[in-house]
């Protein structure tokens, strides 16, 4: 049982890119090691308090029983869980990790936390069967409730505004109200990435999701690195070797990565 919903709020949506829920009986022959893909957004994972996980990433581990929040990802992180799941997430949009826990820029990557206090009642919205339109509408309430009241500072704003222009024209960042030196230092504390490397993870990000979308016969790897950006398809299979320590053509075989943190992977 999956699914992924945005919210209905306007006032969440700016924080919030998506909720999502999967249920996995224990019975279930699905991947029991998946892989969360390099992305830019950080999740609040909520789960039942005696769930237990495993994240592994080259040689670092970390173990987290119940809820947690998963950093943005600038590599691959592996995963191993109880055979029986039950998650509720939360997908935040890039720079809210920093602005609900306030951490340094360099614990905002490729890092497992405990969800910030005043967030630790979302908790209670965890359930084995849960509705999606009710769930989603106690997720709007709790959000809404909190956000309202929520100091926005100054980096925050400078980052959304850097964001708009990142999505159609790097080039139209020097019509922002900032210096580059406030973008920059902006980004890189709201974040925990410098603009380039951001750009990097979410071209990749996007590419990963492209080729898993795709059966075999109609993948051109040529036509997909220049689709996305790539300087050619050597460099295409270079970039996506680092994060995932397999080739793309690996990759598409092995189909053992997660989107959107659990949803489309594990959805029928």
């Amino acid at each position: 049982m999956a699914w992924i919903h945005p919210p209905g709020s306007s006032l969440v949506s700016r924080f919030v890119e998506n909720y999502w829920f999967l249920a996995r009986p224990q019975s279930s022959d699905r991947c029991q090691a998946p892989k969360l893909i390099p992305n830019t957004s950080a999740n609040l994972v909520l789960t039942p308090p005696l769930q237990q996980h495993l994240y592994f990433s080259g040689t670092k581990h970390y173990s987290q029983q119940g809820s947690h929040l998963v950093s943005s990802l600038t590599q691959a992180l592996e995963m191993k869980h109880d055979s029986e799941l039950v998650f509720l997430g939360i997908k935040l949009r890039p720079g809210v990790h920093w602005l609900i826990s306030q951490c340094e820029s360099q614990e905002l990557l490729n890092s497992i936390r405990e969800v910030p206090g005043p967030l630790t009642s979302l908790n209670d919205l965890v359930g084995e069967t849960l509705n999606e339109a009710q769930t989603c509408h106690q997720l709007d309430i709790a959000l809404e409730a909190y956000f309202c009241q929520l100091a926005i500072p100054k980096a925050f704003g400078v980052l959304e505004r850097t964001l708009s222009i990142l999505t159609t024209d790097s080039g139209l960042l020097a019509d922002l109200p900032y210096s580059r030196r406030t973008i920059e230092r902006s980004f890189a504390k709201t974040t925990g990435m410098r603009i380039k490397q951001f750009s990097a993870c979410r071209k990749l990000e996007d590419l990963l999701i492209g080729i898993l979308a795709l059966s075999p016969d109609d993948l051109s790897w040529p036509t997909l690195a220049q689709e996305f950006g790539y300087s050619d398809q050597s460099h295409m299979i270079r970039e996506v070797k680092k994060a995932l320590g397999k080739t793309p053509e690996q990759q598409m075989r092995a189909k053992d990565v997660v989107i959107d943190v659990y949803g489309d992977e594990f959805s029928d």
